[in-house]
Formats: C-alpha cells, structure tokens, sequence
C-alpha cells in the first residue's frame, strides 16, 4: 500500500492557506462620513423656507469611501457586481421633484465623474439611477459595475428640514452591503450662546498648579457675536494662579474677580477669542477630580469644558491625531529594493511626555514595545539608526541635561536590552529630580524607521508600561503587502511519478506595478530536493488587463518579471504542477517555502 503524504502549500513569505474559491466574487467594504455638517440659526433656516441648500452656505456631503473590493478574475477581466445603496433622513425630506442624478457623483484620486442620463463617466462603473425606490426621505441608488479602492461616492444633502426649533438637527444615515452607518449629523440649528472648548485634557499634580492645554481656551458664538462681558468660574478644589496681566489678548480683557473667578470684556462684534496661558492650581483637589471652566453670560446659554485631571503622576504617549499614518510595505527594507515605493518607512512622530515636573519616576523602568513582526531599522555602532531623537526638554543624565544624541544612544542601550524586540529603558536610565525643584516637564520627541516581517500587516501599535506610568497605546505606521500567495493544502502519494499537485499557486500584487521587472520569485518544499518539480508547470498573467509579463523556469518553480504591471494589479498564475515524489518521504506534511528579490 502506497503512503499518502498531505502537502501543504504555504508560503514562508506570505502564510495563506485559501480555499480553491480564492479571488471568488466577495465583498465591497467601505466607510461612511459627513463632510460640511452645517451650523445655522432658526432665523436663517426659515427664512430659507426651512430647504438646506447653498444659499445657506456650503453643502453638506454624504461621502461613501470604498476600503476594500474583491472580486472575482476571469478570462476577460472583473465579473460586475450590482450594488445597492439606500440612504435615509431623519428630521429632513428629500425636496419634491428631487433631480438626484444632479446631487450623487462618484470621484478618485484623479477625476470626479457626474451623473448624466444615469450613467457616470467611467467605463467600469455604471451608476443607474432610473430604476429607483424614492420616498420622501428615503432613496435607494443601485450601482452596477466594478468599484475599485478609495472610489468615493459623493451626494450633496438638498433637504428640507421638517422641525427648525433650537437644538434640533438633522441626520443621514446608509444602509448598504458595503457599509451601515449610524445617523450622522449634517445639519444643526443653534442656540443663543457661545461654544467653549481646549484641545486636550491635561493633568495635574496634588496642591500643584499647570497651564491648561497651551493651545487655550477657545469661545465662539454659536449664533452672531460674542456677549460684552462673559464670566469664567473653576469648579470647587480649584484656583486660578494668574495674576490678569498675563491674560491680555485681542479683542477681550480680564479682572480677576476672586481666585476661582474671571471677568471677560469682550470687544464689540466678536466673533471668537482665545485666551492662552490660565494658570490654575489643584488647591483642595483630590486625585481624579477634574477641573472644570464654567462660561456664562447674561441672557445666554452657558458652557462648560474639563481642563485638567488631578493625578497622583502622569506620564502621556501620544501622537499628533491629525495625521495620516504612514503607509509602509512589509518584507521590505528601507530602501524598498525591488518595489516602486519611495516612502521613507518613518513612524508618526511620538511624544512622551510627563504631565508636571517631577512627574516622571525615573527610579524606576518602563518599557516601550512593538507588535510581533515589526522592527526598528538596521543599528549601527553609533546609535539606533532608526531612532531619531527630534526634541528633548527637561531630561537629565548625570547632573547634565541630556540632548537628542545621548537620549539615542538611550534609546540603543534599551533596544539591546529588549532583544532588539522593544526599547527596555531600566531603572535611573535617566536622572530622578526633585519636583518642586524642577522647573520644566520632561519630554522626548522621536521618529522610527520601522521594517516587518512580510507575513505582517495592519496599524503598528506602539505600547509603553511600567511600574511608574499607565499602559498606554498609540498607532504610529500602518503595513500592507507589496504581493500576496495563495495555494491550496493536497494529500499527494508518495513513490510515484509526474503526481499532479491539484491546485495553482498564485501571485498578486496588492497595487498595480509595486513590483519591478527583474524581480524573481522562487518556491521550494521544505526538505525536497531542489529538482522535485516535473518541467511541464504552466506560468499565466492577467497581461491583457495589467501589461505584466514573467518568465518562468522549467527545471525549479521560479520566474522573473520581464514587464511590470501598469493599469490593474498584475496576478502571476503557476499551473499544471506535478511532483517527482521519492519512495523515502515520511508522510506528514511539507511547507512551500517562498523567497523573492523583493525581501
């Protein structure tokens, strides 16, 4: 009786065990947002006979961004998909004799595309609108076609809201396959009053005192101008530490009026002010209290906003949240040898940073730790060349304040120390300080050139603990795949002759042309001898849709990219394999194992 060997085709690459139904007709994802919610007053929305249009000002839009798409490959191109999505209001109809094809579009990187007679401009997206379920606040559009990434759906919210009173909004929300979104805002009628708002929450020490977020206070109308006069009062626990003189700004001036109260003169026709530099001090506050600025004005809607946090210690990791993560290809190195890519493989810049002076213990450690499978790029003797220190306030080592280049070579000590897995800053790595002798925050600013495995991909999450500090987490990079492997698991027989494996392995990049020509892609099974393929496989590209062209071995499973892929992505099928299978080969199963110039 012959034995049964259960291959399992795998790459050492890219890991995918996929059902034979890979590239089978799936799933369109996507996200839903208002861009341009509106703000106006009762008085203008009914002077508009309640319609929510340009005379108001800028229209509000319904974006529908696609993230992902999969669809099915077949001879002659992409299989077309029929798409439905229905959109609803809430406190707002669609305007009698709506002419939707003049409010839907449908845009990417590179052009928007208008509705026109029900088709948009675009050959492999037909957007029908003729055949339509429409009630007063409900329409459903069915698209037919084949969207691609980042395609986005715009419409324009013409509406005619049904209740203006004060405080009353008006909302959208989709229902779709690709995507079902909560009611989203895009229209709110204001109140007489005035909004108050920081950027960020701060923290304070017991019987301490701290600035509130250096940005400062913002107040703006909610409807017209500002009152003449506001009044600003601390909630109990706290004080404020200013003398007035320091918070002289445009368009107000203020008189102290008590220790937990501020008078505001406000110049006529204000809009907005911003008040930087309130000091206040955590006089009887206890640890978790919140100090709170209370607003009001005579007449009007008062407002209140949190300021700080009273914290035994507070050490914050943070990143700036307006920006994009980068986008970083994994397998690859920093000079993406092999790929199109140009980027840089830099993290968002992170910030570590103590809440108040003395904050920090640096008596004891604290650990800053990468996924598995994401590295800090290559060291050198000089430093972590991965690691670049951009600023550095209020560190001392050895009596000395420490610059960006000590704190680098920090940075190398504690790399070294986590196995080059995550930075292990030890115990005293930095000076410990009296805080009621220090006079600034400690803070470190840094960047890092990241590498990953090339089985990873997702957002980087960079986390930090420690005996001193809270565990916290921000994301600072996000990976994709230049390509993607997909095989299928086969029991084989071993002792016999041009054994059919039963299933392609099939090669897919992730973007149209991220691969180079002159790239090579070998496959050997582990623990075969390199010669164990018959020379009959079969090499296939999609080159009618992608231009992509290969060149395939006959005596080893390997093949180079004679011409890169321009239009669609470009997709490498290896058929018709079979197997020299020795009479010596323990049963069980065997990885195919995958290299690439790429890596």
């Amino acid at each position: 009786m012959k034995r049964v060997l259960s291959m399992v085709l795998a790459g050492t690459m890219l890991v995918s065990m996929m059902p034979a139904t890979a590239f089978a007709k799936g799933d369109i994802s996507a996200v839903a947002k208002v861009v341009g919610a509106m703000e106006v007053t009762k008085a203008e929305v009914e002077a508009n006979n309640n319609i929510i249009n340009e005379t108001l000002g800028s229209m509000p839009e319904l974006q529908i961004k696609v993230k992902e798409t999969t669809y099915k490959h077949t001879a002659t191109g992409v299989e077309p998909e029929e798409m439905e999505v229905t959109v609803e209001l809430d406190n707002a109809k669609f305007l009698e004799d709506q002419d939707f094809e003049t409010m839907i579009s449908v845009m990417d990187d590179d052009h928007t595309w208008a509705i026109a007679n029900g088709v948009s401009q675009k050959e492999r997206l037909e957007v029908s609108v003729e055949e339509r379920d429409i009630k007063e606040d409900k329409v459903t559009f069915t698209f037919n076609g084949n969207f691609e990434k980042d395609d986005v759906i715009v419409m324009d919210l013409y509406s005619v809201m049904e209740k203006t009173g004060e405080g009353k909004t008006a909302t959208v929300k989709v229902k779709s396959d690709m995507v079902d979104s909560d009611a989203m805002t895009y229209v709110s009628v204001l109140s007489k009053g005035f909004k108050a708002s920081i950027d960020k929450i701060g923290a304070i020490g017991l019987e301490e005192y701290a600035e509130i977020d250096s940005h400062g206070l913002d107040i703006e109308a909610a409807v017209g101008y500002l009152p003449e006069e506001l009044t600003l009062k601390l909630n109990k626990g706290f004080e404020f530490m200013n003398s007035c003189d320091t918070l002289k700004g445009d368009g107000y001036s203020i008189d102290k009026k008590s220790d937990t109260e501020l008078t505001v003169t406000v110049a006529e026709k204000t809009k907005e002010i911003n008040i930087k530099g309130i000091m206040i001090e955590a006089e009887t506050a206890k640890t978790g209290d919140i100090a709170t600025i209370k607003v009001s004005a005579k007449n009007y809607d008062g407002a209140s906003v949190e300021v700080l946090k009273v914290v035994d210690s507070y050490v914050d990791l943070s990143v700036d949240e307006d920006e994009d993560l980068p986008v970083i290809y994994s397998g690859t190195g920093v000079d993406n040898y092999g790929l199109t890519d140009d980027s840089d493989h830099l993290s968002l810049e992170v910030t570590v940073e103590e809440s108040f002076p003395g904050a920090w213990n640096m008596k004891k450690g604290f650990t800053l730790e990468l996924p598995e499978g994401v590295y800090v790029a290559a060291q050198t003797e000089d430093g972590v060349s991965g690691v670049e220190v951009t600023d550095v306030e209020g560190l001392y080592i050895g009596g000395k304040a420490a610059s960006a280049e000590d704190v680098e070579a920090k940075f190398l000590k504690a790399y070294q120390d986590g196995d080059y897995l995550s930075f292990e800053f030890k115990k005293r790595t930095f000076d410990n300080v009296d805080m009621t002798e220090k006079d600034d925050c400690a803070k470190i600013t840094f960047t890092l050139a990241l590498v990953a495995d090339p089985t990873f991909a997702g957002d980087v999450t960079l986390k930090m603990t420690g005996d001193a500090v809270a565990e916290q987490e921000v994301e600072i990079a996000t990976f994709v795949k230049p390509y993607e492997v997909k095989a299928e698991q086969n029991d084989l027989k071993i002792d016999y002759r041009n054994t059919e494996v039963g299933s392609d392995i099939v090669v897919k990049e992730t973007e149209a042309g991220i691969l180079l020509a002159k790239d090579v892609f070998s496959f050997k099974i582990d623990k075969f001898e390199d010669n164990c393929w018959e020379d009959d496989m079969e090499y296939a590209t999609n080159e009618d849709d992608s231009d992509m062209t290969v060149d395939g071995e006959k005596k080893t499973l390997s093949f180079m990219i004679d011409d890169a892929a321009d239009e669609e992505a470009g997709v490498v099928t290896i058929s018709n394999l079979s197997l020299y299978m020795e009479r010596n080969i323990p049963a069980g199963a065997y990885d195919l194992k995958m290299t690439s110039t790429v890596t």
